[in-house]
């Protein structure tokens, strides 16, 4: 059984490189034993998706993918995202619609959408 370490909250607003991005949040979440709570990705001009690793984001509580203005969608696994209490999607002008799981977001009490 995998020991967990403390709750981890990570920003890497303003991050010109997707792959560098991806990589950051999967080691992070899938290779080390580290719970992610919180997840500022804001200004990040060449995200157009979300790592499928962040179908195991079960604990986040915090997510901020403003000016993402690129991302075409949020994954389906978001509905694992149960903890989610604040979101902010502003400025994700390619961002049409919430993934169905949407409505497990009981807990969310912030959602910018502007």
């Amino acid at each position: 059984m995998r020991s967990m370490f403390a709750a981890a909250s990570l920003k890497l607003a303003a991050n010109k490189s997707q792959s560098a991005l991806a990589r950051a949040v999967v080691t992070l979440t899938k290779d080390s034993n580290c719970v992610l709570t919180s997840l500022d990705l804001s200004g990040c001009p060449k995200l157009t998706a979300l790592p499928e690793a962040a179908t195991n984001w079960t604990q986040l509580t915090s997510l901020n993918l403003s000016n993402c203005r690129r991302l075409t969608a949020l994954p389906e696994g978001a509905a694992n995202w149960t903890q989610l209490t604040s979101l902010n999607l502003s400025d994700c002008y390619e961002l049409t619609a919430l993934p169905e799981g949407a409505a497990n977001w009981t807990q969310l009490t912030t959602l910018n959408l502007s």
